[in-house]
């Protein structure tokens, strides 16, 4: 290798390598001076993380000691947690910002110098909560295919305050300077006497975020604690996130101080205990932290481990996770069923949360931006009228507006219709690809429309269809409507989403038909069998015909060969159940499933197919019809099609490629250069590893006697 020059940088890339994962196995001419050089800057500063450190759960055994009481409110949160999960499992959840306020702690640095942060680091910390949160963050795709398709947007945001509590303008940044004792044990007790109490803004409208010199251990033992933050039973006036200084930043601006954890995965952690979730290992095997699509976990992760690292006899830890103890550029995802944890939090124990106001910051056009509304899907959105609603409101003009932002989950096309503005025409249309948090007219605007409402042989049932605008797989577009009329009714839009990015093939059940007796909850099943290989992007049904005497009774889910199990319809319609069954399901379908299903129609299931996504579709999918009803109602399943689309398999040929599936099931896994694996072959599977130059085995890797595992060192079939 020939002869580098080293940059600081540079070497903490290889520092991490020798202390944690061994992410590169070469050695440079001045590493050992380099590392040295770092050491001593670290120490410089009284910063040596061996990990990431939290105090919550020091902080919870210490509330359940002096608290006789906290065990009950404990639990008792727990349960309306449970509750409300339990009583909105499918409703879907708006959007929530939360406003925040910085405080900064400094002893009379210049702004931007030690802890007196700047504006801009505090901004860019600011961005990469949202990313975190809204999962737009520029890692995303590091996540784990095994983990892909729990891997979601929380549908919480966050804003910088524009009202202080007493109704004064604000920038949302405070600083403090206190001149406090450096060499004082700065634990909880210290920094929650001297700096918290007394400065938090209520927590009912706000997230109180400290950042302050160091945070020591509650027995003085040491000063690396990163954070920490209370649950939403802490008492009021000590309810905020409290973070050393150095850990504010984000993956595009890392804090120089510490920039393993200084790319701001430190705040998206203590927001995530602020709103009620525990640590994703919980208490240890077979101690839960409350999250069902989060697997059971044995401890802590440090460091930047590889997938998949196995415990409590999982498929691999979801070290990855921001309630981890990983470092920074190893954190890239909540799960779906934190988020909903969050939610919950939000709806039972901080509510005004739900109506807190950042205010609207100024942005071009004339207009004031407010945060985009998520959306999840494909459907039907109504644009406020001039006085309702979040949104774009110029005061000089009748004019109107909402941003609505969308992020694809697969590589493909949208198609957007208008109709419903009572007077024709001037409802302005902008479409935004890739643009910032709040659009304007010098974004990357790629579409832009004058329509009013009309009749359309593309969309008979709504109106005009504006374009058809190619998308990137997790790369959000914003859309913008304006009605320069001032119409005082709503409009309505509709978009469509095309999925694309992948071969897509069907795949006929010919094993029908099939009776469906009366009362059968274990059902009765219809398998198809997927013969080739690949990461699935996208899964549908297609034509699933039957006849029955009343479908209000009928249960319909669908297995993968990996063992995911998905519900699809779940005694829907039990009010307006009809008969027989005639129906498409799409995730990506305009409308929610209607009743009763027997129309014809493609309609989105009431679980999403989304569940499949990164999984090899090789195998045996099984579709189950069940009968809950003890009514004598009977019929049969006459036909089904699935539809499975796929990136990679035996088919392509990318140069590099990683094959890490537990199981991994039967079928070629090929590249042109280099393959390498770490995952489990399956019980009886017939495995072909082909590559040009290379294949790797990893010591994870292992191969059952039953199974047959074949590697061949030559170009792509």
């Amino acid at each position: 290798m020939q002869n580098q020059p080293c940059f600081l940088t540079a070497v903490r890339i290889r520092l991490i390598s020798i202390f944690t994962d061994q992410r590169s196995n070469f050695l440079t001419p001045c590493r050992s001076l380099t590392i040295y050089f770092l050491l001593f800057f670290m120490g410089m500063a009284g910063i040596s993380h061996a990990q990431r450190t939290c105090l919550f759960d020091e902080l919870e055994a210490k509330s359940l000691q002096e608290d006789p009481d906290y065990k009950q409110k404990r639990e008792d949160l727990e349960r309306r947690i449970q509750n409300f999960i339990n009583n909105n499992q499918n409703t879907a959840m708006a959007a929530v910002t939360i406003p925040v306020v910085f405080h900064v702690v400094h002893n009379g640095d210049a702004v931007g110098m030690g802890e007196n942060l700047s504006d801009a680091q505090l901004m860019a910390q600011l961005a990469q909560l949202n990313a975190d949160y809204g999962r737009t963050n520029s890692d995303a795709g590091n996540t784990p295919p095994a983990f892909t398709g729990v891997a979601a947007n929380t549908m919480i945001q966050f804003c910088l305050a524009t009202t202080d509590p007493n109704g004064q303008p604000t920038s949302g940044i405070v600083r403090h300077n206190l001149n406090l004792d450096q060499n004082a044990c700065w634990n909880a007790d210290f920094i929650e006497q001297n700096i918290v109490i007394g400065r938090v803004w209520n927590r009912d409208k706000y997230l109180n975020i400290f950042t302050v010199l160091k945070i020591a251990r509650d027995d003085c033992s040491s000063n690396s604690i990163l954070g920490y933050a209370y649950p939403p039973l802490t008492n009021a006036n000590r309810d905020a996130a409290v973070h050393a200084y150095y850990t504010i930043g984000s993956i595009a601006s890392p804090n120089p101080v510490d920039p393993t954890f200084g790319m701001g995965r430190t705040v998206t952690h203590e927001v995530g205990h602020w709103l009620n979730l525990d640590h994703i290992w919980g208490g240890g095997c077979g101690i839960d932290d409350g999250v069902a699509d989060t697997p059971d976990q044995a401890q802590d992760n440090s460091g930047c481990p590889m997938h998949p690292s196995p415990s409590c006899g999982n498929n691999g830890d979801m070290f990855m996770n921001y309630m981890d103890y990983v470092d920074d550029d190893c954190m890239n995802m909540f799960s779906a069923g934190q988020g909903t944890r969050m939610m919950a939090a939000i709806n039972t124990s901080r509510p005004m949360l739900l109506n807190a106001q950042c205010g609207m910051p100024p942005a071009n056009d004339g207009y004031t931006c407010a945060n985009a509304i998520e959306i999840n899907q494909a459907g039907t959105y109504n644009a406020p009228g001039p006085d309702q609603g979040n949104g774009a409101v110029a005061t000089d003009i009748a004019t109107h507006a909402n941003w609505y932002r969308f992020t694809p989950p697969m590589t493909g096309m949208i198609r957007i219709f208008t109709c419903g503005l009572t007077n024709g025409g001037n409802n302005h249309n902008h479409v935004y690809l890739d643009a910032t948090n709040c659009p304007t007219t010098t974004d990357n605007v790629v579409h832009t429309a004058d329509r009013g409402c009309a009749s359309d042989p593309d969309n008979p049932a709504a109106g005009v269809l504006l374009e058809n605008v190619p998308v990137t797989m997790n790369v959000p577009i914003y859309i913008e409507w304006d009605d320069a009329q001032g119409n005082s009714n709503p409009f309505t839009w509709t978009l469509e989403y095309q999925g694309g990015g992948g071969n897509c093939t069907d795949y006929v059940a010919n094993d029908l038909p099939i009776n469906i007796p009366d009362n059968t909850p274990a059902g009765v099943s219809s398998t198809v069998n997927v013969g080739a290989g690949g990461t699935i992007t996208d899964v549908n049904i297609k034509n699933l015909v039957g006849t029955h005497s009343y479908i209000g009774a009928l249960v319909f889910s669908l297995k993968s060969p990996q063992g995911t199990t998905v519900t699809l319809i779940n005694n829907a319609c039990n009010d307006n159940g009809g008969t027989d069954f005639s129906v498409s399901l799409d995730d990506e379908a305009a409308n929610a499933l209607s009743c009763p299903y027997n129309q014809g129609n493609t309609e989105r299931p009431e679980n999403p197919f989304s569940a499949f996504d990164g999984e090899n579709p090789m195998g045996d999918w099984v579709l189950t019809v069940a009968d809950n009803d003890g009514f004598e109602d009977t019929g049969s399943l006459t036909g089904w099609t699935l539809e499975i689309c796929t990136s990679g398999g035996g088919g392509d040929c990318p140069p590099t490629r990683m094959v890490d599936t537990n199981p991994i099931v039967s079928g070629t896994y090929q590249a042109s250069n280099q393959l390498t694996s770490m995952g489990t072959v399956g019980n009886a599977a017939n495995v072909l590893f082909r590559a040009g130059n290379n294949v790797e085995l990893k010591p994870n890797f292992s191969s059952p006697v039953n199974s047959t595992l074949e590697v061949r060192i030559e170009g792509c079939q």
